[in-house]
């Protein structure tokens, strides 16, 4: 996956993996952050289940806060 902020790269070829954060890191300068999620199990993201399956949540400062790096 990559993070784009108005057309500049915040962070590229991430991974994605279920309930495994994107970004991770706030140096990077990104508020927030994103992580998928299987509905109907714990497998990675596939594109062809992507919005039925998988869903992209963006979790934002305060529910970070809450969150561990890797969620269980």
């Amino acid at each position: 996956m990559d993070v784009l902020v108005n057309d500049v790269l915040i962070i590229g070829g991430v991974l994605c993996e279920d309930i495994n954060r994107i970004v991770r890191s706030t140096y990077l300068g990104f508020i927030g952050d994103f992580a998928f999620v299987d509905t109907q199990g714990n497998l990675d993201p596939y594109y062809a289940g992507i919005g039925t399956r998988y869903y992209l949540l963006y979790f934002d400062t305060a529910e970070l806060a809450t969150l561990p790096l890797t969620m269980p």
